[in-house]
Formats: C-alpha cells, structure tokens, sequence
C-alpha cells in the first residue's frame, strides 16, 4: 500500500487555481471541474466548514503575520492507500487521520477546515486547509514576558527539513540542505509515511524519486494523475476478472469430463 501528500500555498484573493475563493467554490460544487468529476450524489466529509474564508477568520482572530506574507493559507492532498475500503467508518477514520497529521506536524493548532469528497471517483483523498499558528515569547519595555500568536507557512516545514537532513542532501545532486518545495514535499512524505505506519498501516517501502518529475503538481493536475491511476487501475482489476470468468467457462467442462 502506498500513500502520498501534496501541498500548496494560497491566496487570501484572486481567482486563480491558488486562490482561496476558488478552492472553497470546488468545496461546494459550484464550480465547473467540480461537477466534471462528479459521479455519485453523495455529500463531503468536513472537519470544521466548507465556508473556509469564515474558518479562516475565525482561526487566525488575534494572530499576527508577517505582512509581506503573500500566500498565507496552505492547502495539502492527502492520498491514503487505495488498498483501503471504503465504508462511513474508513472514511472518517482518513479525514481523522489527515487532520490530525497536518496538526502533528504542524506545531499543533494548524488545521481549521478538511474535506473528504465523496462523489467523485477516487474516494481515498482528504483536502485539508491549514495555517500553521506558534506561540512567541517576548518581552516588553518593563522587562516582562509578553506572549504572542503567530502564523508562519515556512517555520515547521523548515523544521521538518532539518529533521529529515540527511534524505534531502541524499537527494540532491551537489549533496547540499536546502529548504524549498521540493525538500519539504520530501520531509512530508517522510513524515506520512512513519505516520501512517504508526497508525497500523502495511506500507509498501518508500521509493524515493531521483529523476526530474517534480514532486509538487498543481492541485487539478495531482488530482487528475491520481484518478487516472485509479481507472487504470479499476481497468486492470476488470480485465482480470473477466479473463477469470471466461476460463472457468472453457477449462471447467473439460475438466469435469475427464477421468480420476
């Protein structure tokens, strides 16, 4: 079994594929890749809200953030293994799960919205919204200690780079520690992994990629490579049933005919 994150910042306003106002559209349907890959009337999973902006504001009342912060809400894709069933109780125990790892690894007070679509093909993929907050010790003109909430999208992902030091020099041509996308996509496939084993899960031993495909896709793009993995893989699964069926047809007569 193999499981995958993606993650994205976006922003507050716009229109765009990163814009915020377009990812809470596709949470309600209303917009027109939404309906594409609807299959099935079934309603979402939610933690917290599918009016994100509100979730937002409300996560974020009394945290400061760096003002030059242009993208200050992140959005991640949490593919769990397609070896799992799907019934009510797995899939909430994955949107459980999704939030609680984004969190974990997150500083602990990150999350404010999560999604698991189900009217959609592949139904192993939880959306989550987060905004990583901290706490800051200071001290004022007095003397006295004075503490703060901020909101950081880069301070625990660099953390978490660093924890995974080793793996991200190993994966570099020139052997160099960096912190950008690509080296924390790298740290959070690490952290998903023994995540995931921890929670009891039989993974399949991670593979790292050493070619020039990016780990990061945009959202869209990870979303249709992953539905057609999936209908291939139903493809597969058909055909191998199907060439079941028909050898049963053609070797079962012959064997009951013949003589023990």
């Amino acid at each position: 079994m193999t499981a995958m994150i993606r993650a994205n910042s976006l922003t507050l306003g716009g229109l765009g594929p990163k814009s915020f106002s377009s990812m809470e559209k596709h949470g309600k349907r209303l917009d027109g890749s939404s309906q594409r890959r609807r299959i099935r009337e079934a309603e979402p999973l939610v933690y917290g809200s599918l009016d994100l902006r509100d979730a937002y504001n409300r996560h974020m009342t009394g945290v400061r953030t760096n003002r030059s912060l242009k993208r200050p809400v992140m959005h991640a894709i949490i593919k769990f293994p397609l070896d799992l069933h799907i019934n009510s109780t797995s899939e909430q125990r994955m949107l459980d799960h999704a939030v609680r790892f984004i969190n974990q690894t997150h500083g602990g007070k990150a999350v404010f919205a999560g999604r698991l679509d189900r009217d959609e093909q592949g139904q192993h993929i939880v959306d989550v919204f987060y905004a990583p907050k901290y706490e800051k010790l200071t001290k004022n003109r007095q003397g006295k200690q004075v503490r703060t909430w901020w909101m950081s999208t880069t301070k625990h992902c660099k953390e978490l780079c660093t924890k995974h030091r080793s793996e991200i020099e190993n994966r570099n041509d020139q052997k160099k520690f960096t912190t950008g996308p690509r080296q924390i996509g790298i740290a959070l496939q690490a952290e998903l992994y023994a995540y995931l084993k921890a929670a009891g899960l039989d993974l399949t031993p991670r593979k790292p990629k050493n070619g020039p495909r990016p780990d990061r896709q945009e959202i869209e793009a990870y979303k249709a490579t992953k539905d057609a993995e999936e209908k291939a893989f139903m493809t597969r699964a058909k055909a191998e049933q199907d060439a079941a069926a028909i050898r049963e047809r053609v070797i079962l007569p012959k064997t009951k005919g013949m003589r023990t």
